[in-house]
């Protein structure tokens, strides 16, 4: 089981300073200061081993495995950008590691993958977690939609809905999904304001998307008008 979530609201480092913090004694508390640091380590044991687009750490021993991830990686962005020739590796040595970056490599000029869109750098990162539910994995992911165009969300989907082997269970603000998830019972389930869950129901003709813009799901009623940013923002017309 693995979990993404965006690095604004990754809160280990946060919660780890917080926890160490609260000793003032550490040398009296060093034993209870070591169990904190090993179940930190541990949770990032739990996770997959994600591109980053600077300073991946590879070990020589498994730079070719490393270097045909980075192949699939190119095919799968390749599907977003058309214009990507290849990936390059800028590689360092370190002892008995290679210190890696990625090169995005276009037609008359390469850039250093920091450069790239959030979107992209995006996908970068959800490489390993969409292969990971495509080989039959439990995969959470946090915020699904965010920097992702519609339309290659929702081709995502279907194809880890048609061919994937695992489960994958994200949250996002984007309705478009739902059209997607619809075709599966008990796909879709709707957080209403009071924390509660509700799952969605065939209900007549109506899409999911179409009763949750309407204000019609229970628990998630719309009530925000256009106008009722005029307070604010103001009409655009003179003031009296």
């Amino acid at each position: 089981m693995h979990v993404y979530l965006d690095q604004s609201d990754d809160h280990r480092s946060y919660v780890a300073q917080s926890s160490l913090d609260s000793y003032e004694d550490r040398e009296k508390y060093k034993n209870e200061i070591d169990i904190l640091f090993k179940s930190f380590l541990k949770m990032d044991n739990d996770y997959l081993n994600v591109f980053s687009v600077a300073g991946n750490i590879v070990s020589k021993s498994m730079y070719a495995d490393f270097e045909k991830d980075v192949d699939k990686l190119y095919d799968f962005l390749h599907i977003f950008k058309s214009d990507l020739k290849s990936i390059e590796i800028d590689k360092k040595e370190n002892r008995n590691f290679w210190v890696c970056d990625l090169i995005m490599v276009y037609a008359s000029y390469k850039i250093h993958a920091e450069y790239e869109s959030t979107g992209i750098k995006k996908l970068i990162k959800l490489f390993a977690y969409v292969k990971e539910m495509a080989a039959g994995g439990i995969v959470f992911i946090d915020e699904f939609d965010s920097n992702l165009h519609d339309v290659y969300l929702c081709a995502l989907l279907e194809y880890l809905m048609e061919y994937g082997e695992g489960q994958l269970c994200f949250t996002t603000h984007n309705v478009g999904p739902m059209d997607i998830l619809k075709r599966h019972k008990k796909s879709i389930d709707f957080l209403s304001e009071n924390y509660k869950i509700y799952s969605w129901k065939t209900n007549g003709n109506y899409s999911p998307s179409r009763l949750y813009r309407n204000g019609m799901i229970e628990g998630s009623p719309f009530n925000v008008d256009s106008i009722d940013f005029i307070g604010v923002f103001g009409s655009g017309g003179e003031e009296e």
